[in-house]
């Protein structure tokens, strides 16, 4: 199931998106064992990666959304 989740990341990647919230209940999985579709919510702060060097103050007020918990330690400081 991990390398399912890997390959679905690695799949927005490669069509030039980064996601930016991937946390537990934004995941969907659907299917068998055998045959996992994954599908990630809530793209609200997902960023296209020409974008990613333009962080906006729309976009701070997202991240401020998004639960402690789930953070990377250089967005909670």
């Amino acid at each position: 199931m991990f390398s399912h989740l890997l390959s679905a990341i690695k799949y927005l990647h490669r069509n030039g998106i980064v996601h930016l919230n991937i946390r537990p209940e934004l995941i969907l999985f659907q299917g068998e064992s055998s045959s996992i579709d994954i599908k990630f919510l809530d793209f609200i702060t997902a960023r296209n990666l020409d974008e990613i060097g333009k962080i906006d103050e729309n976009f701070e007020k997202l991240l401020q959304k998004i639960p402690s918990h789930y953070k990377s330690p250089e967005l909670i400081s």
